[in-house]
């Protein structure tokens, strides 16, 4: 009884370490996102926009490629938030995508790639000395129903605007929101893209103020991670256009149905010959060549009549030792009696047959044919 004490002490003791050590040493901790990710849900993360977007049906996607892979059709938006990287080729490509017909709303605090946005600063100072380690304070902005909102903002940075852009916020010391219409579609510009995320978006007025630019009906909303580093590959047969991959698979489908209807073979043309040793008919006719040799016409006859009466086990519950006129009188059952009368000549030949000395090899064809007949018959029922 102590000794089982003990045991069970020392087996508490043992998972209360496993247990402690495990804790410590393996203690699971939350993965670490990239500021502005749109599936991140750390306090700088957007995850919250973009559930509230799906939650109000709106058809919300990832985009993880470049953006001259963008469906060239209208009615779309693709929503850029502080890309980490920009060049100025691709700028001009989201340009002619929106020119067809769809929509961008940009959220960047460093727009210098942009045309349509450069800083306005207080000192005049280099913008990227501004920006790094600059703190957002509360400011009163006017929106467009003239309604006065508080957001977060930098002291020292608003957006300069051309004629053709129509301010959306503005404070005291400038713009920090435009649109611009490009071709058949609409930029936004914003410039603090702290205000949607999960830390920010539900303080101040900053749902208020964003909100409303999301209320259009598009077909799909594209949210860019290609600039936040997430990519993916497009497919080999991205590069090419639609038109010419549909004419090549219908090209395929005409050659394959050409080779079909002239009947062209595929595979060998010669079967190799341990196909036929193994799984073909050549056993069988080995066989049946050496009892022809040896003249075992007889014992040849035997095997048939032992699968015949098998098949009468089988088919019908006869017994083996069962007499001939026990097997009609069940064949008259089930058969017509031109059938029953071919049954009776097999079974009446397979009993003279033993009876007799010699077999010649003519005459056991000839039985074997008529036992194959009743034999087949058999086989179906």
């Amino acid at each position: 009884m102590k000794r089982l004490n003990k045991w069970q002490i020392g087996l508490a003791i043992s998972l209360l370490l496993f247990c402690v050590f495990g804790y410590f040493l393996l203690k699971p901790t939350a993965p670490a996102f990239r500021p502005f990710l749109s599936f991140s849900p750390a306090i700088d993360g957007t995850k919250g926009l973009t559930m509230y977007l799906k939650e109000k049906n709106h058809p919300v996607k990832e985009w993880r490629q470049s953006w001259r892979f963008l469906p060239q059709k209208e009615d779309q938006l693709l929503l850029l938030i502080e890309p980490y990287s920009l060049e100025g080729m691709e700028v001009e490509t989201i340009k002619e995508w929106v020119a067809l017909g769809n929509d961008l709303i940009v959220f960047h605090s460093s727009p210098v790639l942009w045309e349509e946005a450069q800083f306005e600063t207080e000192e005049q100072q280099k913008w990227s000395s501004i920006i790094e380690g600059e703190k957002l304070e509360p400011t009163k902005i006017k929106h467009s129903e003239n309604m006065d909102l508080t957001v977060l903002a930098p002291p020292s940075r608003r957006l300069q605007l051309a004629e053709d852009r129509t301010p959306l916020l503005v404070d005291d010391r400038g713009a920090m929101a435009f649109s611009r219409s490009i071709g058949e579609g609409t930029m936004h510009f914003f410039l603090v893209p702290e205000w949607i995320t999960n830390e920010h978006i539900l303080t101040h007025s900053h749902f208020d103020v964003i909100w409303p630019f999301f209320q259009k009906e598009w077909s799909v909303i594209w949210v860019d991670e290609y600039h936040h580093g997430y990519q993916s590959k497009p497919g080999l047969l991205a590069v090419y256009p639609d038109w010419l991959i549909f004419a090549c698979v219908q090209l395929i489908l005409g050659i394959l149905v050409w080779l079909w209807w002239k009947g062209k073979r595929f595979g060998r043309i010669l079967v190799l010959r341990e196909w036929n040793v193994r799984r073909g008919d050549e056993t069988l006719l080995a066989t049946a060549n050496w009892y022809g040799v040896k003249k075992l016409t007889k014992d040849a006859l035997l095997h048939q009549e032992r699968y015949l009466y098998y098949l009468l086990h089988q088919k019908w519950g006869i017994q083996a030792s069962s007499s001939m006129d026990q097997i009609l009188t069940m064949a008259e059952r089930k058969w017509e009696k031109q059938q029953v009368d071919e049954l009776h000549r097999v079974l009446r030949m397979l009993e003279e047959r033993k009876q007799s000395v010699s077999y010649a090899t003519k005459p056991f064809l000839q039985d074997s044919v008529s036992i194959s007949k009743v034999i087949q018959r058999l086989e179906k029922e």
